[in-house]
């Protein structure tokens, strides 16, 4: 019977890495795009046993029944191109720090990371994304550009007008690498902290995350320090926001890491997968169908 199970997980496993897979592909070409990757992981060591009207045997031990672990996303650096427009910006990573930076962007109030900088002006000559949110400024408010202002944009992300007065400066944070689990998806190119609830719902309520951090391989794995997840359970919220040390690069633009020829190799080794596990699966169910309704007639 548990090969039954076996194949049916490898088919739902391996369509979910599918999913994720032509995710990558659809985005290959969105401006800062960070490519997601699956993990695979087996159930821990379960016993196996035989029950009979009175009794159970004992069987043995099994570890073969695959599950998706995770789903993570590669913060890698895209290849950075040039343009002929002065609202496509970069915000480049310190080579020396392992942090990652974002611009900041808000809509309907709430706030995103972003490191697709194609900015462009909407109606009322805010700075925005293609999409709609707005560039935010260190006051978290919107940056208007004057019609017929002539302007710069500074590597601290400042915007000066040739007069040298400010318009603005482009709020941009960065994220360290141990806490980039923190970062949910929210679309393409937009990130957003979550919640405490958000990761509750995730990955299990943060007394319980912290309590096992030390005997759990999986949240070690999830979580490289348990520093971050020690100071949610004392304060209650998300606090990984930290100042940026990167650089913001006008006339440029940071194109998706992801790797299209690796993504096609890695879709069709998933396709076959998942059709090795409806064979398996499509065997054992007519194997099972023999013994119940053929054998002993």
């Amino acid at each position: 019977m548990s090969g039954l199970y076996t194949g049916a997980m490898g088919i739902l496993s391996n369509m979910t890495r599918m999913d994720v897979i032509a995710n990558n592909i659809a985005n290959a070409q969105t401006k800062g795009y960070k490519e997601d990757e699956t993990s695979f992981r087996v159930f821990d060591e379960t016993s196996m046993v035989a029950r009979t009207f009175k009794q159970k045997e004992n069987i043995g031990k099994y570890q073969d029944m695959v599950y998706l672990d995770d789903i993570k996303t590669n913060f890698d650096e895209g290849i950075y191109q040039t343009s002929n427009q002065p609202l496509d910006m970069a915000i480049t990573d310190n080579k020396e720090s392992t942090n990652k930076n974002f611009f900041v962007v808000g809509k309907n109030d709430k706030q995103y990371l972003t490191r697709n900088g194609q900015f462009t002006l909407d109606g009322d000559r805010h700075l925005s994304t293609l999409t709609g949110e707005l560039v935010m400024n260190e006051n978290n408010q919107p940056i208007t550009i004057p019609q017929g202002e002539t302007y710069s944009v500074n590597t601290d992300g400042t915007i000066l007008t040739d007069k040298g007065s400010a318009l603005g400066k482009i709020k941009t944070v960065s994220v360290s690498e141990n806490n980039l689990v923190f970062l949910q998806k929210d679309n393409a190119s937009l990130f957003s902290v979550m919640s405490v609830d958000e990761i509750e719902n995730r990955f299990g309520s943060i007394n319980q995350l912290v309590n096992q951090y030390d005997q759990n391989i999986t949240y070690q794995k999830l979580f490289p320090t348990n520093q971050t997840l020690l100071n949610i359970q004392n304060t209650g919220s998300v606090n990984i926001l930290e100042a940026p040390n990167g650089e913001v690069h006008s006339y440029t633009t940071e194109n998706s890491n992801v790797d299209l020829s690796k993504e096609l190799v890695d879709a069709m080794e998933t396709q076959r997968s998942v059709g090795a596990s409806q064979k398996v699966w499509q065997a054992l169910s007519e194997l099972l169908d023999k013994e119940s309704n053929q054998i002993g007639k």
